[in-house]
């Protein structure tokens, strides 16, 4: 018997000694105390697995764009979530982890998210690209304040005649 595993967009077929559950086993979810939230997960071999979209929604959601830039980071941090089974995606939904329409969900391991959240937590992590812009308010201030800089006494003659002269 084989398991599929998705890692890095390709499937790869993988012996079932070496598949991360083993599919006779019942899929009975774990409350997990993380970051003074519980959430809900599996234990893997001793290791707790957390429902992606759970922590998610309780600790990034307000932090980054969405979950394509979840994605995106734990890309580039080598990370690769494990696909949920059915009976662990049933198992998810009864301890509303995940909400009654989703069929699909994510784990991901607690030392693997305290990298992602480090990750979108640190300022410093937009390798290659220029820092984000201020916001327009301080952008506008700083415009602000080099043009009245740039305004002296003798500037405001010339400005004020060029502006009679304008309306004549």
């Amino acid at each position: 018997m084989c398991t599929v595993l998705t890692f890095s967009g390709q499937s790869s077929i993988i012996p079932q000694e070496f598949s991360p559950f083993d599919p006779n086993e019942p899929a009975i979810p774990k409350e997990i105390n993380y970051r003074g939230q519980t959430v809900v997960g599996f234990d893997l071999r001793g290791t707790d697995m957390l429902c992606l979209p759970q922590v998610y929604e309780l600790f990034l959601k307000n932090m980054v764009g969405g979950l394509h830039t979840v994605y995106t980071k734990l890309k580039r941090l080598d990370i690769t979530p494990i696909i949920c089974n059915v009976e662990q995606v049933r198992a998810l939904r009864s301890k509303n982890a995940i909400q009654p329409g989703v069929n699909r969900c994510k784990l991901i391991a607690a030392t693997d998210f305290d990298r992602l959240y480090d990750d979108c937590t640190n300022t410093c992590t937009r390798p290659g690209r220029p820092p984000k812009r201020a916001s327009a308010v301080e952008e506008w201030t700083v415009k602000r304040e080099k043009f009245e800089g740039s305004l002296s006494s003798d500037n405001w003659g010339f400005l004020l005649f060029s502006v009679g002269s304008m309306s004549s």
